[in-house]
């Protein structure tokens, strides 16, 4: 797809592919350095700050590759690819592994705006993704060369990343808010729930290891539990062009705050009517239930869900979300 005067340009042509890899784990010395070590786990986010793993530079010299701050690195190799293309910008000097390429940029092309461009085409080049061992997806280096992206001048590409690093940055600042405010929350919970030092606990009672007038009571008493499930796959009309927001756990793990804003992949009426999956209101609490285990999200409009979740429904008004 063009844009109308931004002429195609292959991605080959764009920026020179580099390769990474892994020093050896049996060397101590290679491990616990300074240098963010990226594997396709960081690939979920869109900028490259840190990474659990790091290495040190003789390590990067014996097994892996140093890309400075502004690299573009794209997943071309593993199980992600079998849903999506992960590409991301770094925003230090790191390295990578042999499941990444990383796009050194041309002089003619910024590595802002070939991110962009790049994250604008990513279903399409997912879907160039071929079968490699073990049920892993990979993308062939020719292929991805072949890619071609609307690149005009240098001058418009420019004006066109300050526009878009505009929103991406109004949208990390409020992504920061809310994670402060979580950690907040969680600290006024310990706080009151398990170190019971809640407002006048000074003048209250502890009586069978609970304060005077609280009461245990079994989750089912003030909850209704309740799954989900998934439409066919082979139901084009369970899916295309569906409105529904249908949550899987990835949409959960990958997202770094409790708010759920939105859903990867949306199902139409069909799909819901022809499925366990269940629509559940607003303010309902989304817990993982299978694979990755214990992570929550909370929404603010109706969804569904796959059968990875128990999503738990408070029955009284003043138990929902937005009471508390």
């Amino acid at each position: 797809m063009s844009i109308k005067g931004w002429p195609l340009r292959r991605l080959g042509g764009c920026a020179k592919f580099l390769s990474g890899g892994t020093p050896s784990k049996a060397r101590a010395e290679f491990w616990e350095g300074d240098i963010p070590w990226v594997s396709s786990g960081e690939m979920a986010q869109m900028r490259i700050h840190d990474t659990p793993l790091r290495i040190t530079g003789e390590g990067a010299e014996d097994g892996s590759r140093l890309v400075p701050a502004n690299t573009v690195l794209a997943v071309v190799r593993g199980m992600s690819l079998a849903k999506e293309f992960r590409v991301a910008i770094t925003k230090r000097e790191v390295a990578f592994n042999q499941d990444l390429k990383a796009f050194q940029c041309k002089p003619d092309v910024d590595s802002e705006f070939l991110f962009y461009a790049l994250f604008a085409r990513r279903e399409h080049i997912r879907e160039l993704a071929t079968e490699a061992s073990h049920g892993t997806k990979k993308l062939e280096t020719d292929v991805l060369a072949a890619v071609e992206l609307p690149v005009p001048t240098l001058d418009v590409q420019l004006r066109t990343v300050a526009v878009a690093s505009a929103y991406d940055d109004l949208i990390e600042n409020n992504r920061r808010r809310i994670a402060l405010l979580e950690e907040a929350a969680r600290q006024v919970y310990r706080e009151w729930f398990v170190c019971l030092r809640f407002p006048g606990h000074e003048h209250t009672r502890i009586v069978d290891n609970i304060p005077e007038g609280w009461q245990r009571k079994k989750m089912s008493n003030i909850c209704e539990s309740v799954g989900g499930g998934t439409p066919s796959t082979l139901r084009p009309e369970f899916w295309d062009d569906g409105e529904i927001t249908w949550v899987t756990p990835t949409d959960i793990t990958q997202n770094d705050c409790l708010a759920l804003l939105d859903s990867e992949k949306k199902i139409t009426e069909a799909g819901l009517k022809n499925s366990s999956a269940k629509m559940l209101p607003s303010e309902t609490i989304l817990m993982t239930s299978r694979a990755s285990l214990g992570f929550f999200g909370l929404v603010d409009r109706e969804v569904c869900t796959n059968q990875g979740f128990i999503s738990v429904i408070p029955h009284e008004e003043n138990l929902r979300t937005s009471k508390i």
